[in-house]
């Protein structure tokens, strides 16, 4: 005998086999309507049924083999717990809840949980089953990510206030909060007289950010904003747009009006959650007003790619490197009456500017560099933050930061 079988599996749906006498499609057989949920046979009483689904709070996601769980409290004040599991699509069912009872439900998922979701115990119908209740759950997986940068004239180096800043979603991605733009709209803003710019609460995923400028010039590229993190971005424009690209967009402002050679004038870098722990990122914006230090993170110190870290340092503008003796040391000839700065690493203070001991090594005996994350130069006294002003650091400060 043939067998006819639905595909697939539902962890709370059983299983129905159909045996016939001859081949058979589904529409050719006669319709039955199969109770799953039967009322108890000591109480009579419909079960209650309760369904729904399982999705992230911010982006809407279903959240498949999510955990379900009913507090169910009896009317003696006892209670009780039920567990149940989502499916692979976020969806999960109780089948035989007391209607009798106070039943609140909540999901869990990655070790993160959501809210009770109260479900009012009614009268049900005896001897009769009953329309499920739906209760759609919602578990804060994802965090707002945020973007922040500075835009630069790629001729002349400095920045570009004014630039019109336009970031559009990649995909289309649902969004239930007020937070989601329509792809089309995206968030618009423009960079202040420092030439930067900042846009917060982001819905995770891919993002095309476009950078124009009637005088500046135009780039663009697709940058990831990941949940709960920060991307700082460096945009550097070009005045000169290649021709190929002019001629196919003229629009500054579509996602396609910057080419491949645009595109690398774009750089992404996601913040270091140490390095955000301990201020840097807020130390280099603060000095992007007030021209107080030079700032290396990883990305750059890959692109510079030195052997040592001295080679790295000596590509600020006023540091020098000095070897009276087989130890070399850093001067900053812009400081008056200095021998050499102060340097730290990750916030203690290992070789003091005022005494600094030849017979320990040097700032390339610390580490190396593809062991370092961040570094922060400060030439002068008056330039530290307040965390590295000692008396010790009159000729400035090296940080560096390792991890």
């Amino acid at each position: 005998m043939p067998l006819i079988r639905a595909a697939g599996e539902d962890p709370f749906c059983p299983t129905v086999i159909v045996w016939t006498r001859q081949w058979l499609t589904a529409a050719e057989l006669e319709e039955r309507r199969i109770v799953l949920c039967e009322p108890d046979p000591k109480t009579e009483r419909a079960p209650l049924v309760v369904e729904g689904t399982v999705t992230d709070a911010l982006t809407g996601l279903l959240l498949p083999r999510a955990t379900v769980t009913a507090w169910i409290t009896e009317r003696g004040g006892r209670r009780r717990e039920k567990e149940t599991t989502a499916d692979d699509s976020g969806r999960f069912r109780f089948c035989d809840l007391d209607p009798r009872t106070d039943v609140s439900i909540w999901a869990r998922f990655a070790g993160l949980s959501g809210e009770l979701a109260p479900v009012a115990a009614e009268t049900a119908p005896v001897a009769a089953d009953t329309a499920p209740v739906t209760r759609d759950l919602v578990v804060p997986i994802s965090r707002h990510g945020h973007v922040a940068g500075r835009v630069f004239d790629l001729r002349q180096g400095e920045p570009v206030p004014g630039a019109e800043i336009r970031l559009t979603a990649a995909e289309a991605a649902p969004a239930p909060g007020d937070r989601g733009p329509p792809a089309e709209a995206g968030y618009l803003t423009t960079s202040d007289e420092h030439g930067l710019f900042a846009i917060p609460d982001l819905i995770p995923g891919d993002y095309r950010l476009a950078v124009s400028h009637p005088d500046a010039g135009v780039a663009g590229d697709t940058i990831p904003i990941r949940s709960g993190s920060t991307v700082d971005v460096r945009v550097e424009l070009d005045p000169a747009p290649p021709p190929a690209t002019e001629a196919a967009s003229p629009d500054p402002a579509a996602p396609d009006s910057a080419s491949p050679a645009a595109g690398p004038r774009i750089v992404a870098e996601r913040r270091h959650p140490r390095l955000t722990e301990v201020g840097f990122y807020e130390r280099r914006r603060e000095s992007a007003t007030r021209g107080r230090g030079h700032f290396f993170t990883r990305e750059r110190i890959r692109a510079l790619a030195p052997t040592r870290l001295t080679d790295l340092l000596t590509e600020v503008d006023g540091l020098r490197e000095v070897c009276p003796r087989q130890t070399c040391r850093l001067v900053s000839p812009r400081a008056r009456r200095c021998s050499h700065a102060s340097v730290y690493l990750n916030g203690a203070l290992v070789m003091d500017g005022r005494a600094w001991d030849f017979e320990q090594g040097g700032v390339d005996d610390l580490a190396a560099p593809h062991e370092v994350v961040a570094i922060e130069v400060y030439l002068r006294a008056v330039s530290l933050p307040g965390q590295f002003a000692a008396p010790s650091n009159r000729c400035g400060a090296i940080v560096i930061w390792s991890g």
